[in-house]
């Protein structure tokens, strides 16, 4: 929830940027660029360790590739909306695509 707070009035549950919109990139968006994700995906991972079934898991997975797919939309739009800004802030904040995406 908190970051939904620090987001405000730019939060939506569409990918949608206003003009006037300015990229958040402090707090908890620091560190990691859509938080909301990272923490859908452990409260997702807490509930298949509680209910400890096939189900949970398989709904795990589905998940994670739904959110990978949001996430790949969401950075287009962002990078689209702020160019190098969000490039830069790319950079030096992490991903959920990124963690599984990333060749090392």
């Amino acid at each position: 929830m908190h970051s939904i707070h620090q987001l405000g009035k730019a939060f939506n549950e569409f990918i949608h940027i206003e003009p006037q919109q300015k990229l958040v990139d402090t707090g908890i968006y620091s560190i990691i660029r859509h938080p909301l994700h990272y923490f859908l995906m452990l409260e997702m991972i807490g509930m298949a360790l509680v209910i400890q079934s096939l189900w949970g898991w398989s709904l795990v997975a589905f998940s994670a590739v739904v959110l990978v797919f949001r996430e790949q939309q969401e950075e287009k739009a962002l990078e689209d909306a702020f160019g190098d800004q969000y490039r830069q802030y790319r950079k030096r904040a992490v991903a959920l695509v990124d963690i599984l995406f990333t060749k090392k």
